[in-house]
Formats: structure tokens, C-alpha cells, sequence
């Protein structure tokens, strides 16, 4: 079968700022704690696992990483 497509809890956090709640990868990257390159970088990962996953028709689970979400 195919294979899951596993966002970090990092790259799940960018797409959900950056690409649902519309903030720029520098205010994700201070809301994240993270440098702007690092931010930067888990987005284009995010992006480019989230397009594996739609054009191949893949699973996607949400597993690891270092970002803990705080859900107010």
C-alpha cells in the first residue's frame, strides 16, 4: 500500500499558522520560538509532505517533534 505521509507537530503548527491562520513564517517563527530560517525551513518541509500526500492520495498522520501546542 502507500505510505503515510508524518508531519512533525513542527510542520503541522506552520501550515496551520502560516496557511490557515495567514500569519508570515517570521511571526510563525516567533509564535514557534524558532529562528526565521528555521521556520522557513519546517514550512517548506510541511508544504512539501502535504503536496506528497494530496498528488499520491496518501495517509497523513501527526507524530514527533519539538513544538508542544498550547490550546488556550
Amino acid at each position: 500500500g502507500k505510505q503515510t505521509v508524518v508531519l512533525t507537530v513542527d510542520e503541522y503548527e506552520s501550515i496551520r499558522l502560516v496557511d490557515k491562520e495567514g500569519v508570515s513564517q517570521a511571526e510563525c517563527g516567533i509564535y514557534m520560538n524558532v529562528s526565521r530560517a528555521t521556520a522557513q525551513r519546517i514550512h517548506r518541509s510541511a508544504r512539501s509532505k502535504m503536496a506528497t500526500a494530496l498528488v499520491e492520495g496518501r495517509s497523513i498522520i501527526i507524530d514527533g517533534g519539538e513544538y508542544k501546542i498550547n490550546k488556550k
